[in-house]
């Protein structure tokens, strides 16, 4: 009897949270995203789009002409956008680490990530500026209907 009393709290949680889906809020469902990147009117090319929301996010990275296509889809409604193109060796940075873009920046811009960074004249750098490439200062929103969006096209500036 006191075996049934331990597990039958656990038990309860465990089917409340499954019938109320953990908690998780609105709509869950996924939408298609593609569009063109261009900055000052030439396609960006190996750059990596960013879509979020408060529940989700998604990215993609450009090909020769600037295309992008999000292939997990994002949430419809109003999504925050930052767009990340580096230059330089990005070898310097270990992807063991898990770093982000913004991760990454604060990095490049505090101190070299390693030994080898040091000596580098190639150390990574952001070339778009902070407005796009931030994701928290980004100015970027588009936003998704629940049909998806062809066409969510972005036109940057370098300055």
């Amino acid at each position: 009897m006191l075996r049934f009393q331990t597990y039958l709290p656990w038990g309860m949680t465990f089917c409340a949270l499954v019938l109320t889906g953990c908690g998780f809020s609105g709509n869950s469902s996924m939408v298609p995203v593609a569009g063109k990147i261009l900055v000052d009117g030439v396609p960006l090319e190996n750059a990596e789009v960013h879509f979020f929301t408060d529940e989700r996010s998604s990215s993609a990275k450009t090909d020769e002409e600037g295309n992008y296509e999000l292939i997990a889809g994002t949430l419809p409604g109003v999504n925050k956008v930052y767009v990340t193109k580096w230059e330089g060796d990005l070898s310097l940075f270990d992807p063991t680490e898990g770093l982000d873009a913004g991760q990454m920046a604060a990095a490049a811009a505090v101190r070299p990530v390693s030994r080898r960074a040091r000596t580098n004249s190639k150390t990574p750098k952001q070339i778009l500026p902070a407005k796009y490439s931030d994701p928290v200062k980004t100015e970027l929103r588009i936003s998704v209907p629940e049909s998806g969006l062809q066409g969510a096209d972005l036109r940057l500036t370098s300055k």
